[in-house]
Parts: C-alpha cells; sequence; structure tokens
C-alpha cells in the first residue's frame, strides 16, 4: 500500500519538466511527457503604433498590460499567445544606411524585453508564438529578398542573439517567420525555375490575390524562411518554427488548385538547407468555405506535422458562438487555436475579450486532445497528485482521475509554491517529507473549495481524507498531519 517516502524520486518526477519544451510528436504538441493542446488568443501588437512595440525599451512602456492581458488568458483557461516581433522592422532590427542588419535594435535592449515577456507569460503559465515579420519588411528593404548577403546580416547580427538570448526560456512555444507571406508572393511573373513548388499558375485559378501588398519571387521568399528556419534549428536544436499561411490553399494539396509551399522539399528546393524546415503548420481561418478549418477536420487536410489554426474570429466562423469554435478546432483533431485578438486594437475581425474568453473556457478542462492546463512554469504544480502518491498509492489513484483534483491543480501547485519555494528535491528527511506533503494536501483541498462545486469537493476531500489517515498510520506516523503549515524548514 505505501511507496518509500524519498523526497529525491518524488520530486524528480515532480519537476521533471523543469528542463522541458514544447515539442512535437507526429501530428501532436508534447510537453512533459504529455501531448498538449494550445488554446489561446492573438495579442499581436500592445500599442495603436504599429510596429513599434519591441527593441529601444519599448516593452517597458506597455509590460503592465501585456502583464495584464496574459494573465486574462490563463485565468480562463487559455495557455498560448501569439506576439508580433519586428513587424516591418520600424525599430528591430536594426539597419545601416545600404540596408545590412547591424543589431537587434538601435538600443541593444530587444533581447532583454524578450526575456522579459518570457518570463511575464511564464508566470502566468502562457506560452509564446513569437511572429517575427509582416509582408512589410520587404517594401522596407527588398535585399531580404534579393541580396543573400543582407539576409545572412540579420541572421548573424539579430536572428542568432535572439535565438541565443531565448534559448531556454520554456515559456516560448515556437518562432513563426512571418504572417501571411502570401501578400508578398508574385504569382503572374513567371519563374524561371521549373520545379513544381514554385509554379505560378496554380494560384492564379485560387488565389488571385496573392501580393496584394508586393509582388517577389516565391522561390525567394522561400529561401529567405529555409535560411531563418535552419539557423534558428542550429542555434537552438529544441526550438520549433513555423509560418502563419493566410488560407489552406497554400497548406495543403487536399482542395481544389492547392498546394503546400511550405513542405520540406518546397523549403529545402528554394534555399538549400536540410534543416530549414518547420516543425508545425498554421492555418489562418477568416472564411467559410469547405476547404477551410471551420468546416474540416485537422485530419482531411493530410499533414504530416501538427496544424493549428493561428488566427479565427467568431464573427467570420460560420458558428454564432466562440465555445462551439473552439470545440470544433479541439474536437477536430487540430494541434491548437487561437482567436483574434486579445488587445485593446478594435477591427472588423477581432472577437471580444469577453467572447475569446467564453470560447477558452469551454474547452480548458478537456484532455481527449491533450491537455491546456499543463502549468509547466511551476516546477511542482503538475504534480501535487503524485506528491500525494508518495503516501498512499491506491487512493491517489483515485486522485489522478478525480475531477475536482484536475479542475485545481493550477491553483494548488501556486499554493505549494507560494509556501515552500526552495523545495528541496534531495532531501531525504522523513519529518520534512511529511511536512511538504500535509502542505500539498491542505494546498489541494483550499484550491478546490474555491474552483470545484461542492458534490465535486466533497468527492475530493474525501480521497484527501483517506491519504491523510494512510499516512499517519504509516509512513507519517512520527510526523502526523495537522492543518494550516504555513512551510517546511529543512
Amino acid at each position: 500500500m505505501f511507496k518509500t517516502l524519498l523526497l529525491v524520486s518524488v520530486l524528480a518526477y515532480l519537476c521533471r519538466g523543469s528542463e522541458a519544451y514544447l515539442t512535437v510528436k507526429g501530428r501532436e504538441f508534447h510537453y512533459n511527457g504529455q501531448q498538449v493542446f494550445l488554446s489561446g488568443a492573438n495579442i499581436a501588437w500592445s500599442s495603436e503604433d504599429l510596429g513599434h512595440d519591441w527593441g529601444n525599451g519599448k516593452y517597458w512602456e506597455h509590460r503592465a498590460k501585456m502583464r495584464e492581458w496574459l494573465a486574462g488568458i490563463h485565468s480562463h483557461g487559455g495557455n498560448v499567445a501569439r506576439v508580433w516581433l519586428h513587424f516591418g522592422g520600424a525599430i528591430s532590427p536594426e539597419f545601416d544606411a545600404q540596408g545590412y542588419v547591424v543589431g537587434t535594435d538601435k538600443q541593444n535592449d530587444l533581447v532583454k524585453e524578450l526575456q522579459a515577456l518570457m518570463d511575464d507569460a511564464q508566470a502566468n503559465n502562457v506560452f509564446i508564438i513569437l511572429c517575427m515579420f509582416t509582408n512589410s519588411i520587404y517594401a522596407k528593404d527588398s535585399g531580404f529578398i534579393t541580396d543573400e548577403k543582407k539576409i545572412q546580416s540579420y541572421l548573424d547580427k539579430a536572428l542568432v542573439p535572439m535565438v541565443q538570448g531565448l534559448k531556454g526560456k520554456k515559456a516560448l512555444a515556437a518562432w513563426e517567420i512571418e504572417n501571411e507571406p502570401e501578400g508578398a508572393m508574385d504569382i503572374w511573373t513567371k519563374e524561371t525555375d521549373p520545379h513544381t513548388c514554385f509554379d505560378i499558375y496554380r494560384w492564379q485559378k485560387s488565389n488571385k490575390n496573392m501580393g496584394y501588398e508586393s509582388r517577389h519571387p516565391i522561390k525567394r521568399i522561400l529561401r529567405f524562411f529555409n535560411w531563418i528556419s535552419s539557423t534558428i534549428h542550429t542555434t537552438d536544436p529544441s526550438a520549433l518554427v513555423s509560418v502563419g499561411t493566410w488560407n489552406p490553399k497554400t497548406s495543403t494539396g487536399q482542395c481544389d488548385h492547392c498546394f503546400n509551399l511550405y513542405q520540406d522539399q518546397c523549403l529545402v528546393a528554394a534555399g538549400g538547407k536540410a534543416n530549414g524546415v518547420l516543425d508545425f503548420y498554421q492555418m489562418h481561418s477568416y472564411e467559410c468555405g469547405a476547404e477551410h478549418p471551420i468546416k474540416r477536420t485537422a485530419e482531411q487536410y493530410s499533414l504530416d506535422k501538427p496544424l493549428m489554426v493561428g488566427e479565427f474570429s467568431t464573427k467570420r466562423s460560420c458558428m454564432p458562438d466562440s465555445a462551439q469554435v473552439y470545440k470544433h478546432y479541439y474536437f477536430g483533431g487540430y494541434a491548437g487555436c487561437m482567436a483574434w485578438q486579445y488587445n485593446d486594437h478594435h477591427d472588423n475581425d477581432r472577437d471580444s475579450r469577453d467572447v475569446i474568453n467564453h470560447g477558452m473556457d469551454s474547452i480548458r478542462h478537456e484532455t481527449s486532445n491533450g491537455v491546456i492546463d499543463c502549468a509547466y512554469s511551476l516546477p511542482a504544480q503538475c504534480s501535487v497528485t503524485q506528491f500525494l502518491g508518495s503516501i498512499a498509492s491506491d487512493p491517489a489513484h483515485d486522485l489522478l482521475n478525480d475531477p475536482c483534483a484536475k479542475k485545481s491543480r493550477d491553483d494548488a501547485g501556486k499554493c505549494l509554491i507560494q509556501k515552500i519555494p526552495d523545495i528541496d528535491p534531495h532531501s531525504t528527511d522523513p519529518k520534512y517529507i511529511c511536512c511538504v506533503t500535509w502542505v500539498a494536501s491542505d494546498c489541494l483541498a483550499s484550491a478546490g473549495k474555491i474552483d470545484c462545486t461542492a458534490a465535486e469537493f466533497a468527492a475530493l476531500r474525501k480521497i484527501l481524507d483517506e491519504i491523510t489517515a494512510l499516512g499517519d498510520a504509516g509512513a507519517c506516523k512520527a510526523y502526523p498531519y495537522h492543518s494550516g503549515i504555513q512551510t517546511c524548514a529543512k
């Protein structure tokens, strides 16, 4: 009935996520050994002065608002936010007069700002997808498309320092190279390369609006992506990379006049770097056609990597209720979804925060297509129930499947870390081990009383009482439970 009370082994399990990162396994995201569904919202920008949020100390001006929004996403069960970084290059990266990148930003502050963002996100249990560019970057300097030396200057002077600076930040879910690059693709000027990846004629039939901002050869844009992805993967092998496409037609072959421009063979054919590929696909969905995500399951796109919906709006989703939309993407086999958008900006596509919150709340406790509350930022947070299992295995098994325990584990974990911020994973002192166990039990009980219905909490209370009785009679007989323990001395 009883397991050996060795804190070192228990906390090795509890804290195994402390070195974990979001990873890809087949067509799923995984974190800390379990499937994760990314549920959240876009926070594309914070100020109305678009493209002026990052670099030169700008984050310090709007950090309080970002923290508020991240806390809001977390409080409604979300776990991811998508943030736009360089935009069109107004502040970052820093260019010289000839169009070469000479730094991350003029004040060399960008990396510090991004590190602070990751810390703020981690404090709220939220992952961050950093979207690097919009199509307007090509208007600033077309050398990013035409001049390999200028591309390399960005890689060396800006990208590598950023990737190195964020390496090890668990809150960084992925680097997204560009938002809706189709708006800069030339589909009217014939490519000299006969490779099928760069065929322009298919798009003249199905995506005539491509190139609405500027027109650059598809092959050169894909080369840019290939080189950026290769640099990220070389600098930080654990990092994930993606691109946010404006609709499914350029990301799948499973519809009329559709083709996956971002498959491995196309990116490598364009840039020549074998590791310059995407780790997952991301589609945007604002239409109701038969090929769009709101009308399909992820399986119907026949992709070999995770697929998430990076932008959508309930206003344009063909469904009147945001809960329906989030549930459609969750139960439809997608790897994540992010609504547009959580900031104070107003446009015709944006859902209000209340609408987004309603959607996130509707799936926050689902687990069949991946957990959402993965609680990566707190070493013991995901595992209060497992910790109690070191005292009594049978009721702890019930605890792992208890609805109230699942609802409360996030708040219980915070409580545990607040009371014992320096939990010692190497202690073998039975008094200390029992003390931590009783604090974990109290934290789960106090959280459950708030987070659960009366009936749910009663069932949880019964399980906790069984664990306490077994511990008092056995492994913790010399250090029995008493309520109100505030901390545990080593």
